[in-house]
């Protein structure tokens, strides 16, 4: 996969103890299948939340403004798809994801 991304991976601590395994995914609202932004997501496994530092929303590409408890919306139809909250195990922002109110679609993959 040799696609064009607007965003350089992050080659940081949490990725290494993901096994240096990391893929950049294209979130999409469900409902109205607006592009929403990118995700990178290290290792494998379930989409369960969106850290601050990886979440990279649409059209300016920068990270949004993290309250806690607030929901990100789309921009398009007002659709909650996450809550934000801190994620204790590593004591990070990261959004919640709300059950079956995104598509994903991977775009990049990088094993470096």
């Amino acid at each position: 996969m040799n696609k064009r991304i607007p965003i350089k991976i992050k080659k940081d601590v949490y990725r290494q103890r993901r096994g240096n395994f990391s893929k950049i995914i294209l979130l999409k609202c469900k409902k109205c299948k607006n592009k929403i932004g990118y995700y990178q997501k290290d290792d494998n496994g379930w989409l369960k939340r969106l850290y601050l530092d990886r979440l990279y929303i649409l059209p300016d590409l920068k990270p949004p403004r993290f309250v806690i408890n607030k929901y990100l919306s789309c921009q398009q139809c007002n659709t909650k798809f996450a809550k934000a909250t801190i994620y204790k195990k590593e004591n990070r922002k990261a959004f919640s994801i709300i059950k079956d109110s995104l598509i994903k679609i991977k775009i990049f993959q990088d094993n470096q």
